[in-house]
């Protein structure tokens, strides 16, 4: 026969701090192999009697904190403590209802008394003490593994700050010495300067003017290239044309072409 227990599922640590707020409130919990269920005591008005958590599929730890303050959870707790002094850290943990554990759990062994530092309230167990100080007084991450990470960020931090020293004395400059304050000067009265005058009419049209000359002269110079382009291509057809005739021969084609470039490019001056 295998052991019944085998198949019990790990409790992740927000669930167990719902069990042990849940038990502090005085309401039942089942822990089952694979589920825990928190029911209330007394039933609220609320349709949903209870609040099932998986331990095969976990839900996160803001779904657990929505459903118990759906079902009361943190509201009988703040109740519960308005309504009880608070106990000495000697005396014994009041009587609460004890965790109806399933036939196939095995028993569990109680812990030793904690009391919390603020009210001294008893606890059973850690998660539960650390529960009721984040509620009831605003102490958050008090675990050990909580104060492990603190530890090593501090410790981190405090390298940093060591390496930086060095850094910021070389920086760091012989302070002068400072001097005593002097009477102000009299100041003499601001004297408004006059604004640029705006340019006269008259030299905006001249400067118009001379923008007017200078494009029509680039016009000029630019249609007696065109007129030089027009030329030099005239030129290039009649020589192509003299090049092309066969019926004379190339002492003849010369001379032609001489004859065409005119004065200076072959054919003597009149």
């Amino acid at each position: 026969m295998t052991d019944p227990t085998a198949t019990q599922l790990r409790v992740p640590p927000y669930i167990q701090d719902a069990m042990n707020s849940s038990v502090d409130a005085g309401w039942t919990v089942v822990r089952n192999p694979k589920s825990v269920i928190i029911t209330p005591h007394p039933a609220p008005k609320s349709k949903r009697l209870k609040a099932a958590f998986s331990l095969s599929n976990p839900p996160t730890a803001d779904q657990v904190r929505k459903d118990l303050t759906n079902l009361g959870l943190y509201r009988a707790l703040e109740h519960l403590q308005e309504q009880k002094p608070p106990a000495a850290q000697t005396e014994q943990a009041p009587a609460t209802p004890a965790v109806v554990p399933p036939q196939t759990a095995p028993p569990e062994s109680k812990p030793d008394v904690l009391a919390c530092p603020e009210c001294s309230k008893p606890f059973r167990l850690l998660q539960g003490l650390g529960a009721h100080r984040r509620m009831a007084h605003g102490v958050i991450g008090m675990s050990p593994k909580t104060i492990q990470r603190r530890e090593s960020a501090a410790r981190k931090n405090g390298k940093k700050k060591a390496a930086s020293l060095p850094a910021a004395a070389a920086k760091k400059t012989v302070p002068t010495p400072r001097k005593t304050a002097e009477p102000a000067p009299a100041t003499a009265p601001v004297i408004a300067e006059p604004a640029p005058a705006a340019p006269a009419t008259g030299d905006v049209h001249s400067s118009l003017n001379h923008l007017i000359v200078f494009v029509r002269e680039a016009e000029d110079k630019l249609a007696e290239k065109d007129d030089t382009i027009r030329e030099l291509q005239n030129f290039k057809d009649k020589v192509s044309a003299e090049i092309a005739n066969g019926n004379q021969s190339p002492i003849q084609t010369l001379a032609n072409i001489m004859a065409l470039g005119g004065e200076g490019f072959g054919t003597p001056a009149a």
